[in-house]
């Protein structure tokens, strides 16, 4: 079995949208930095935009940590344990660590990633605001007060080796959380700008998870239907229930039955070009595509789908040079 068909997880959601019945499926994606010659990361110091640690800044640490811990990809070194290995050799911690000194620490950790991070900008901006006079159903006269808060954050994360001090990536993430509260005739309530902060945070976090480790992406994927194939709604019931294979066979004998036209076989090539695809089967999906497409040449989905298998094809490989699987 080949990796991609292994990372597949079968339908999330099966929906018919007007008609065009689609489903979502779970599909794993490569993470955008390739680590897989490094099974240990260390969190290093995360600083505010002073350079100095605050608690912004530590909650940061905190949340990134907790992303690696939840990608199982690697094994996570203790602060604690770092911070007693560079007090018995007199080393330094720092955002701003040289490069001297970050080959000092790799050798006291080894093959090690080490993160730093420094806040970019850590803004909230609230203004308020009143509707004009309004009356309600029994003519009393009021007006509505409002409070609109808006948290921007953003984070320079660098990606360290400690064995040769080579910057291995560097990216700033940003995240952005708005709130509203309204009130009539009296001050709208406060909004809670730490619980704004808080998602900001989760939204870095999951986006640095991604940038580093294998991810889940949900992907929606619309079938075409014809009322004279019936087995283009058979496939699609059967991809429903699970069995992914049955589906995969009715579309191949769908797209070579005899007495339809090119405009009917053509929706049964896509079909099958997309469920095989998504069985890892990547360039028979292309001359699935490209059949499609050569029987209704007008039809641009048919030429998507093709630049769509190609993307596919090479997320695939990136993923299992990531994973380090065979075939």
């Amino acid at each position: 079995m080949n990796i991609f068909s292994r990372t597949i997880a079968f339908i999330v959601i099966f929906m018919i949208t007007g008609c065009s019945p689609s489903i979502v499926l779970t599909v794993q994606r490569p993470a955008e930095v390739n680590l897989s010659e490094y099974k240990t990361i260390a969190i290093g110091d995360f600083v505010g935009e002073r350079g100095t640690r605050t608690l912004y800044s530590i909650n940061i640490e905190e949340a990134l940590t907790y992303q690696l811990f939840k990608t199982g990809a690697f094994d996570i070194v203790e602060r604690r344990k770092i911070n007693r290995l560079l007090e018995e050799h007199n080393l330094s911690l720092s955002g701003l660590v040289d490069e001297t000194s970050t080959v000092e620490i790799g050798k006291l950790l080894g093959s090690t990633v080490l993160i730093f991070g420094r806040i970019s900008k850590n803004e909230y901006k609230e203004e308020t605001s009143r509707s004009d006079e309004q009356e309600d159903f029994e003519g009393n006269k009021y007006h509505v007060y409002y409070r609109s808060g808006s948290y921007s954050l953003g984070v320079n994360i660098r990606l360290v080796d400690v064995n040769t001090g080579k910057i291995l990536f560097t990216k700033t993430f940003e995240a952005s959380r708005r709130a509203r509260t309204s009130a009539k005739d009296k001050a709208a309530p406060v909004i809670d700008m730490n619980k704004l902060f808080r998602e900001c945070v989760d939204d870095i976090g999951s986006q640095f998870a991604r940038m580093i480790a294998p991810y889940d992406e949900r992907v929606r994927v619309r079938f075409e239907k014809d009322r004279d194939l019936p087995e283009l709604d058979l496939a699609i019931s059967q991809i429903r229930v699970g069995d992914w294979h049955d589906a995969i066979n009715t579309l191949r004998s769908a797209t070579t039955k005899t007495g339809i036209d090119d405009n009917i076989r053509a929706k049964a090539l896509y079909n099958y070009g997309l469920i095989i695809m998504y069985d890892g089967q990547f360039d028979e999906a292309i001359d699935a595509f490209r059949m499609a497409m050569q029987m209704v040449p007008g039809r641009k989905v048919y030429q998507d789908a093709i630049i769509m298998a190609r993307k596919e094809k090479e997320k695939a490989e990136e993923l299992q040079r990531q994973l380090r699987v065979d075939d």
